[in-house]
């Protein structure tokens, strides 16, 4: 709002005049190149606004009115408005349904002990099966999202989780229930993507904020699924309870229509700078800031990438020295 109502001042560029908005200042008195507030410049005789600031010098040369700038200096400059809150809540409700599943264990291996008459032994190996299943998981899933997409590895994990979860609560007996779970547990193993999915929207002046605020989903994941125990289990058994346990999974498929891909993984990973500026168009429409996206040529983060090149070097050497002793 500050932004909106700062008045305009006129200034002379090349012959032609212009109308700019100040960058404000922060509250500390300063001014930072990182802003979220854009720098709106009209020109006189056109009337059109452009999404450019102060630091179309700094990005090197190029065609005039167009800046050269990395997706994490775009969302920077789009804040934690709206289009942030919905992916909060959304990645948000994806790790504390992740928490019910984990959570479900505790109350499960009680109930199952007692009705099978399971051994210590075996009742520990279909806690472990989860468990087993989240460590295979994490790196077959983990792949999946560096190479097809976050959005596919969370819908996956939901679906995966729905089914198995879902399959489990009618196990005859153990065994059936150890490999099940363990299913459940590989599907599980994408949870941590909502973690990335989520930051790789964030602006980096509010990522840490934010990110420790998100880890609260996991502590309301855990209060749900113990209140779920202690209302379905000594009424209606466990068997129902899993059923119920499985019920936030499958929201969360449905909600995977609403998630959209991470414009840093459409830009860094599988090179296709127009469906990135796609996504943050959407996040600026959403967020209602200003972006032309004609005006915006996406690049790498240069400092980044060197230090991703040194460190592929570095191991490279190392593992050739491995070798050769």
């Amino acid at each position: 709002l500050l932004t909106m109502y700062t008045p305009l001042r006129d200034e002379q560029d090349e012959g032609h005049t212009r109308r700019v908005r100040p960058r404000l200042p922060h509250s500390d008195g300063g001014t930072s190149k990182q802003s979220s507030a854009t720098f709106e410049v009209c020109e006189m005789e056109a009337g059109a606004c452009e999404f450019v600031d102060s630091s179309i010098e700094s990005n090197g040369g190029g065609e005039s009115g167009v800046l050269r700038l990395t997706v994490g200096e775009v969302l920077d400059r789009f804040g934690f408005h709206r289009f942030q809150w919905r992916m909060l809540l959304i990645c948000g409700f994806c790790w504390g349904a992740d928490a019910v599943e984990l959570m479900l264990l505790s109350f499960l291996l009680p109930a199952i002990t007692e009705e099978w008459q399971l051994t210590p032994v075996r009742a520990a190996t279909v806690g472990s099966a989860a468990f087993t299943g989240m460590m295979v998981g994490a790196y077959l899933l983990g792949w999946l999202a560096d190479r097809h997409g976050r959005r596919l590895a969370i819908f996956l994990m939901a679906v995966g989780t729905t089914l198995f979860g879902a399959a489990s609560a009618f196990s005859p007996n153990w065994i059936v229930m150890c490999v099940l779970r363990a299913l459940c547990g590989v599907a599980l193993g994408a949870a941590p993507v909502a973690v990335s999915l989520f930051a790789e929207f964030l602006p980096t002046p509010h990522r840490g904020r934010w990110l420790v605020l998100f880890e609260l989903s996991w502590t309301v994941g855990t209060v749900s699924e113990t209140l779920l125990a202690w209302l379905v289990i000594p009424l209606a058994g466990w068997r129902l309870f899993v059923l119920l346990s499985n019920v936030p999974m499958a929201l969360l498929a449905l909600l995977c229509y609403w998630v959209p891909e991470s414009p840093r993984y459409l830009f860094n990973n599988r090179r296709e700078p127009e469906r990135a500026l796609d996504v943050l168009q959407a996040v600026a429409d959403s967020n209602r800031v200003p972006f032309v996206r004609e005006q915006v040529v996406l690049q790498e983060n240069v400092s980044l990438l060197a230090q991703q090149q040194e460190t592929a070097r570095t191991t490279a050497t190392a593992t050739a020295t491995a070798t050769a002793t």
